[in-house]
């Protein structure tokens, strides 16, 4: 790519009154100007439009979509849509983004003319900032083979093509609001056939305890979400036609299924009833092409963080 490109910084926000002015203070600062800023309110029932409101008139890059409350999923549906830019980058509205990310992101789409770049992020709580490296060995480039087996991609901190998403017809599944990026953003990777991978953290994903996916309990509902999630996942696999699954895929797929299963057996508030019907729906997603790592250290590393973080 030989000319600047437009960077689409795209929002979904849903009461995320407490934390706006900290994500779009990272964003609008930004040292890289070239931007579109789009922020979805869906259907936020505290001061969210009132305070986004007073956003897009201070910096004229920010056009705000209101809607009745959708869910994440049919927002970044919206949010694709309505962009405009080369290269699309999600923000999720409880985090922020250092000063000079965009710009380091485009130093390298003029350079390589990738599809993804991937990067590492801070994991921040009140108290402190940890950084979360995906690797310090990795290559720059082409690494995503690597990447995946070490990484379990979220659709915020990636900078993804336009055009890529456009050309393949991709799509977040809307049918289910959790685990909403799993599997979807794996496969995306996949099919790209240029990644990058940039090392020094620029996001910080904020541990906030009452996001729907941290602070409160699974449910019966959720886990069955969580539980089509991935089957949406097999049905995108199912496009490749593998007879054996490369190691990427098929680690990302034993993660998922380990995470639903811890969740599924350590929850108290899910009868012994219900516990058997996810069972047999969990299983029924199995297939031979799966096998389990036999010291699996994505399932050990989730165990540990929901043990030590609360």
């Amino acid at each position: 790519m030989k000319s600047k490109p437009l960077i689409s910084i795209l929002v979904a926000c849903y009461n995320g009154e407490r934390f706006i002015d900290k994500c779009l203070e990272s964003i609008t600062e930004q040292t890289y100007s070239i931007l579109e800023i789009l922020v979805v309110n869906d259907g936020s029932t505290d001061s969210s439009f009132e305070l986004l409101s007073k956003w897009s008139k201070i910096d004229n890059r920010i056009k705000i979509i209101n809607q009745e409350n959708k869910g994440i999923s049919k927002t970044r549906n919206v949010l694709l849509d309505k962009s405009t830019g080369d290269y699309l980058y999600f923000v999720d509205v409880d985090d922020w983004i250092e000063l000079d990310a965009i710009n380091k992101f485009v130093k390298i789409v003029l350079l390589n003319n990738p599809d993804f770049i991937a990067n590492s992020f801070y994991k921040s709580t009140t108290k402190k900032d940890c950084i979360f490296y995906i690797s310090n060995n990795m290559n720059d480039i082409n690494s995503k083979k690597e990447y995946l087996i070490k990484n379990t991609p979220f659709a915020w901190g990636i900078l993804i093509r336009k055009k890529f998403i456009t050309d393949n017809d991709f799509r977040f599944n809307e049918r289910s609001d959790f685990f909403e990026d799993a599997g979807v953003m794996t496969y995306w990777i996949y099919k790209a056939k240029i990644f990058c991978y940039l090392r020094e953290p620029q996001y910080h994903y904020f541990v906030n305890k009452s996001s729907i996916s941290r602070g409160k309990k699974m449910n019966f509902n959720k886990i069955t979400s969580a539980i089509e999630q991935l089957d949406n996942f097999y049905r995108l696999l199912d496009r490749e036609s593998f007879d054996v699954f490369p190691r990427e895929i098929n680690d990302q797929l034993a993660f998922y299924h380990c995470i639903i299963f811890t969740y599924i057996n350590f929850q108290s508030e899910i009868s012994r009833k219900n516990k058997v019907k996810l069972k047999k729906h969990l299983q029924l997603l199995e297939i031979k092409k799966l096998k389990y790592p036999k010291i699996y250290w994505k399932f050990w590393y989730f165990v540990l963080y929901r043990l030590f973080m609360y």
